[in-house]
Formats: structure tokens, sequence, C-alpha cells
């Protein structure tokens, strides 16, 4: 079987509940993965409103959700609160791409809608397809998402409640084991699956920013994520086509059998 990322060291800087799938593609395709989360997920400090919209769920329509992340938070947040998650089955759903929707199929929950392209004005304009004037939509999502899917959502019309069920933090520290191999150079790709984790790892890496990220190819998950690091004053070596964990890798993957010898 052909090992085409073999002698390829990745680093991924996805949360660490999050890394499987992507550590288990990279090595499949003989990449050998150093893990270095650079976000922590956890729930907001105050959950007063996402704690009332949930105990009446059924008062919406609509529930979107852009990430895993998201699912997952509120999945959790009903099990502390002790509502039976089936309860979803009441409202139509709305996932940004396949990931979050398969991560509601794992709830026996079947999206209604999720478009082509996996970012939120891609969602927005799935969900204009749809006579929603007068729904009323619940978005649980980051702390720090984007504005312009509820924008989009309210100007067609709709009652939204945008509310921020978990937040993005910054971990203390990159491993030590992983900052070593970046500090000698035997790091060829770091990737980054969102704006956080491309701000959050430089910003762990301090002074050692410029030349760490200027050493080795940036790789990109989506556009949003690539406006990060161009703003930043880089640029990534990839983007993936479509902005999934296995997007990302086929375009490592792709990069890589371009190379002359390969």
């Amino acid at each position: 079987m052909s090992k085409p990322l073999q002698g390829q060291v990745v680093v991924t800087t996805r949360a660490k509940r999050q890394v499987g799938s992507m550590t288990t593609l990279l090595h499949a395709l003989g990449g050998e993965v150093l893990e270095a989360p650079a976000v922590v997920i956890k729930p907001v400090d105050d959950l007063t409103r996402v704690d009332q919209a949930l105990r009446n769920i059924t008062e919406y329509d609509w529930l979107v959700f852009t990430s895993v992340n998201g699912v997952e938070a509120t999945a959790d947040r009903l099990r502390e609160l002790g509502i039976n998650i089936t309860i979803l089955h009441n409202l139509k759903l709305a996932a940004i791409g396949p990931a979050t929707a398969d991560r509601l199929r794992d709830f026996s929950l079947e999206p209604q809608v999720t478009p082509d392209e996996f970012v939120a004005e891609s969602l927005a304009d799935a969900l204009r397809q749809h006579d929603l004037a007068g729904q009323r939509i619940l978005l649980l999502r980051s702390n720090l998402a984007r504005s312009a899917l509820p924008e989009a959502l309210t100007a067609m019309g709709t009652l939204c409640d945008d509310l921020p069920i978990y937040q993005t933090a910054l971990p203390r520290a990159l491993p030590d084991a992983t900052l070593t191999e970046l500090r000698a150079g035997r790091v060829h790709w770091i990737t980054f699956t969102s704006s956080s984790t491309f701000n959050n790892f430089k910003t762990l890496l301090g002074h050692d920013a410029d030349a760490v990220l200027r050493s080795v190819k940036l790789a990109s998950i989506g556009p949003i994520t690539s406006q990060a690091i161009r703003d930043a004053g880089f640029e990534p070596a990839v983007e993936a086509a479509e902005y999934t964990m296995e997007g990302l890798v086929t375009a490592i993957r792709d990069h890589v059998t371009r190379q002359p010898g390969n």
C-alpha cells in the first residue's frame, strides 16, 4: 500500500478530544503525527440563557449547528438538565457540514439542511431555500463565532436567538516534545482547522512564532482559516478544497505527491 506521507512530520492543533480522526488519516498515509492542541473547548461561564432556551426548546422551529463542538455541547447540556435529546426530533435541524451532520446522526438526529460548502454563508444560502419568515431559530455556537449567519437569518425575517454554548480557550502551553521538534526544524507541516487554532498556536509560540511558522508548511482547512493566517503575514501552503478533516489531509497528500522525486 502506498504511503505518500512517509517521512513527513505533521503537527495537529485541534482540541485533544477531536484530533483522533485526523491522526488516523495521517497515520494511514504514513505520516508521523505530533499533537499540539491549541484550543481548549469548555462551556461558557454563564449558561443561563442557554438553559432557558433548552428548557423551552419546543418553542423553536429550527436548531442550527455550525460545528461538531456545538452538537456535543448541546448534548452535554441537555444531559445536565435531565432533558432527553430525543426532544430535538420536534425541530428541524441544520448542520454546517458533513462532520457536524454525522455527529447529529450519532444521536439519531437527521439534519434537514447541510450546504455544499461548509461555511456560514453557504449555510445561510441553503436555509434561504426554505420559507423561514417568522420562524424561530436557535443557534448554539462558539463564543467566537462570526456574525454572518445570524445577520443573514435575521434579514430573512426569522426570530433568531444566537447563543454561545461553548468557549474556545487558550491552553496553558504547547507540549514540550512538540516544541522541541519545531525548534529543531524536524516538522514539515502544521495543520489549522479554524482561525482560533492558528491565532492561539501563534500566541503560544511567543517570540518563536515568526521563525517557527516560516520554517514549515501551513495547511488550512478553508478560506476563513486561510484569511486568519494571511492577516498575520503568513501564507498557507495548501487549503482544503473540501472543508473537512479528510479534505485537509487530501490537500497535504496531493501537495507532497506533486513534489519532485515522489
